[in-house]
């Protein structure tokens, strides 16, 4: 009654604390709840409050005894979710490390393939430079040759320009005179006309050929794949045609003259003979 009594007594139910009932006080309560007359229903009917306080007390009981059988699994709960908070902070923090991994492999992978794609464009830069190397290489090698072919043609121009003035002097001589002879008597005048010029001292290649001094090589092959013959006194008669002043009368039994001439001037060729009506008014019109 004094227990009930006290002004405290519902606060102290409310705040009970039912998880830490000690052994000893639940064997002391279970003599109770076994008898068949503490039951809730058989104490309300005595009083209500009485028999509030015995379902309270039987619920206790309850309570405590169950949690007295489930405390050393409580424990092991709460060691188990200490272990899973470590290891969950542990996995945090390696997870947190494998980020920081990530990222300085994602950093050294594209610094990698940037000095990849450097390497390819200077290994193209370099591959390129030595191809412009061996060209040059190349270049300067052939030139070495060129210089000494140019230096050999500077010296033959240098001959060519000392003897300039007898050499002029034979080609308009053989243009004027040599013309209708054949090869053998032009040959006797050119020795006649050298020796006239070497006694007047006026400079004289050594060996003057009319075709050296007056056609190119080029034109001497252009004319032999015309159809001409590549004997110098073809090639001389080929000189007094085209580069004299006044127009030639070709005696060309064999039609070789015929041949090259249309083969160079075969566009603008107009071709006649006296058997054509218009023969006069042809030269004529080519004369003027």
């Amino acid at each position: 009654k004094k227990f009930v009594g006290d002004n405290d007594f519902l606060t102290n139910v409310k705040n009970f604390d039912k998880d830490n009932v000690s052994a000893l006080v639940i064997n002391n309560i279970k003599g109770y709840v076994n008898i068949v007359d503490f039951s809730s229903e058989a104490v309300t009917v005595v009083s209500r409050a009485a028999g509030a306080l015995c379902t309270w007390v039987h619920a206790i009981y309850t309570y405590a005894s169950l949690a007295i059988e489930i405390a050393p699994k409580r424990a092991a709960l709460k060691i188990a979710e200490e272990s899973l908070f470590k290891k969950q902070e542990a996995l945090k923090e390696a997870q947190e490390e494998f980020y920081g991994v990530t990222n300085k492999i994602k950093v050294l992978k594209e610094k990698y393939d940037t000095s990849i794609t450097e390497k390819n464009r200077l290994k193209a830069d370099a591959d390129e430079i030595k191809k412009l190397l061996d060209r040059a290489d190349s270049l300067v090698t052939g030139l070495t040759g060129e210089d000494d072919r140019w230096k050999k043609s500077l010296k033959q121009y240098d001959i060519e320009l000392s003897t300039c003035i007898g050499n002029a002097l034979m080609a308009a001589a053989f243009f004027a005179y040599a013309g209708p002879f054949d090869s053998r008597y032009r040959h006797d005048l050119v020795q006649q006309w050298l020796g006239t010029i070497r006694q007047q001292t006026i400079p004289l290649q050594e060996q003057f050929s009319l075709k050296e001094f007056c056609c190119k090589t080029s034109k001497t092959l252009n004319r032999h794949l015309a159809g001409l013959p590549g004997d110098d006194f073809s090639a001389e008669n080929a000189c007094i045609a085209t580069q004299s002043r006044r127009f030639p009368l070709c005696i060309d039994p064999q039609g070789q003259a015929k041949r090259w001439i249309s083969t160079n001037y075969g566009e603008t060729l107009i071709i006649t003979d006296f058997s054509d009506l218009n023969v006069f008014r042809e030269i004529e019109h080519g004369i003027t």
